[in-house]
């Protein structure tokens, strides 16, 4: 986890509701400050796996937008 996602409001519920709407079931969520671990079915693994990626690319296009024009 990047260290500055610990003063982020939101991160556990944002990434919960991701997995949640792509149909993953979280069968437990263990979480300390340095890590955040979701476990799920293994049918699950590579669409969870995936899941962050998505999340990025989708806060790079519309939070960084300028950024991407230079």
């Amino acid at each position: 986890m990047h260290p500055d996602a610990k003063y982020a409001p939101g991160v556990i519920a944002i990434t919960s509701n991701e997995l949640a709407i792509n149909g993953i079931n979280i069968m437990e969520v263990m979480s300390c400050i340095s890590e955040l671990l979701w476990f799920v079915e293994e049918k699950d693994l590579l669409k969870a796996y995936n899941m962050p990626n998505r999340l990025w690319q989708i806060n790079q296009k519309l939070y960084h937008k300028d950024d991407q024009a230079t």
